[in-house]
């Protein structure tokens, strides 16, 4: 059951459909433009409040922050590296990096194995073709 396609007719109903897709695609791209320059100029903003405006915390930085933290609670932090947990984390990944180094180049020779392998078997395919047609044409004469 194929239909017949109905021939296209512009009409008063098609032209006001595409008035309102234009009307709508305008107010989109206005939305999207007026969000974009806000970011850019939330962005400016922090970068001059960044530069020229005293912190959040007021006058105290980090390290007068830091001096304040008791003693007893700093211990911890400054001996964090030490901690055997911290060590077997940093070893790994130091592991992780030295395997993913050599992994790219591992998988190349790979790679290059097996295109070199594939490659010579096809070539003796087709000298055993050849040789196989040879023989065949022998045998017929």
């Amino acid at each position: 059951m194929i239909k017949k396609k109905k021939p296209f007719k512009f009409t008063f109903k098609v032209f006001i459909r595409i008035v309102v897709f234009l009307i709508i695609f305008v107010l989109i791209l206005f939305c999207v433009s007026s969000s974009i320059s806000k970011k850019e100029k939330n962005s400016d903003y922090s970068d001059y409040q960044d530069k020229y405006e005293a912190s959040i915390l007021g006058e105290q930085t980090v390290a007068n922050i830091y001096e304040q933290i008791p003693p007893h609670i700093k211990e911890p932090i400054e001996n964090i590296s030490q901690n055997s947990a911290i060590i077997y984390v940093e070893e790994k990944i130091q592991e992780i990096k030295e395997q993913g180094s050599s992994f790219i180049s591992n998988q190349m020779k790979e790679i290059k194995k097996a295109i070199l392998k594939a490659f010579f078997q096809n070539i003796n395919k087709s000298i055993e073709n050849t040789y196989d047609n040879m023989v065949n044409e022998i045998d017929k004469e």
